[in-house]
């Protein structure tokens, strides 16, 4: 009867409410879940961000001694007839001075042979 078909939707309707209300229920759950995580990981990545930071900084500053270095061991191998005093007379952007080079932390560098010698 319709009654009876009617009873049936109704309990099925009640079923149907209760599956979606523990799915919700789950959802939630499992959202928290992902939301903690999220956060955890984020927490990870902005540390390590600063620690590429960092080492950035100090690779910069590592490849900076580098190149002055070179510079300054390609003038004295390139230009070896040069007087030292005429070396101190040039423009100091021109002939970077040890200290500036940083060259104390690196230790002193050996001095190329006279030719003469």
């Amino acid at each position: 009867t319709s009654e009876e078909a009617q009873l049936h939707g109704q309990e099925l309707l009640k079923e149907v409410l209760a599956d979606g209300e523990e799915q919700c229920r789950a959802g939630q759950k499992r959202l928290g879940l992902f939301t903690r995580q999220l956060d955890e990981a984020r927490v990870e990545n902005r540390s390590r961000a600063q620690q590429l930071s960092d080492m950035q900084i100090s690779t910069t500053g590592i490849h900076e001694k580098i190149c002055k270095f070179q510079h300054w061991v390609l003038e004295r191998k390139l230009f070896p007839n040069v007087c030292p005093s005429r070396l101190a007379s040039a423009p100091s952007a021109s002939r970077p001075s040890e200290d500036r080079l940083g060259l104390a932390s690196l230790g002193r560098p050996v001095p190329a042979p006279d030719e003469g010698s």
